[in-house]
């Protein structure tokens, strides 16, 4: 009896965390849509669900310019991430409740911004059910002609090798196609993970990679476009 007790509070605690969290991602989404109701916010139907589940705003989301104190006032911190599609940085505000020290939801701000990014550049161009996964699995996942897409974000220094040769090979068996967006410190390291052939590896986009700016545009318009990445020939992707 004094176990099964034991068991009850055990579950009894455990449901009380799980509401607590609930209440806490309500209230931000809450939060969210208080904060369109009542300023002159619009941010672009499409990017309405991103925003409200990422508790962020990116500059290129909005349909007309925005009051920054409203948005600091109502507890949104300004970053100036890195653009993923083209050089140089741009505006994003974040709900301070998911951030932590350093981090975001637990990740850099840097991976944060650009998974976010290549999200919504999937809905852009036509990408239907785009998911984010910040903790498990890949990054983010999109449908396009009932295909599966899986991208994920690399940043330097954070696994060998031989830990994204398996990484990508674990994706490859889930999903219809796999890429790797990264950045141009750490590009050898990741075509020696997914791709066969040497030649390729100075190169700033292959058939499984590319380097984050023009190259990851270039991908995308060539999956919409219907020119298979896989299967042109590697100076073609130059």
């Amino acid at each position: 009896m004094i176990i099964k007790v034991e068991r009850l509070e055990k579950r009894v605690g455990e449901l009380e965390l799980e509401n607590k969290q609930y209440r806490e991602a309500l209230g931000i989404i809450n939060n969210m849509q208080d904060l369109e109701e009542k300023t002159p916010i619009k941010i672009k139907p499409e990017y309405q669900a991103l925003s409200r589940h990422q508790h962020t705003i990116f500059e290129s989301w909005l349909e007309n310019p925005i009051n920054e104190k409203v948005l600091a006032a109502s507890g949104y911190k300004i970053f100036y991430p890195l653009r993923i599609s083209e050089p140089g940085t741009t505006k994003a505000w974040t709900h301070e409740s998911i951030l932590e020290d350093s981090l975001i939801y637990q990740q850099t701000p840097d991976h944060f911004y650009a998974v976010l990014q290549i999200a919504a550049h999937l809905i852009k161009f036509g990408f239907t059910d785009v998911e984010i996964r910040h903790w498990n699995n890949v990054d983010v996942t999109g449908k396009f002609k009932n295909k599966i897409y899986a991208f994920e974000y690399e940043r330097p220094g954070t696994h060998t090798v031989q830990e994204l040769k398996t990484k990508f090979n674990n994706a490859k068996s889930k999903y219809d196609y796999v890429y790797i967006v990264c950045q141009a410190s750490n590009k050898k390291e990741v075509a020696r993970a997914v791709e066969p052939d040497a030649k390729i590896l100075f190169t700033n986009a292959t058939h499984n990679m590319c380097t984050r700016g023009h190259r990851f545009k270039y991908f995308i318009e060539r999956i919409i476009s219907g020119y298979s990445i896989e299967n042109c020939p590697i100076e073609d992707n130059l």
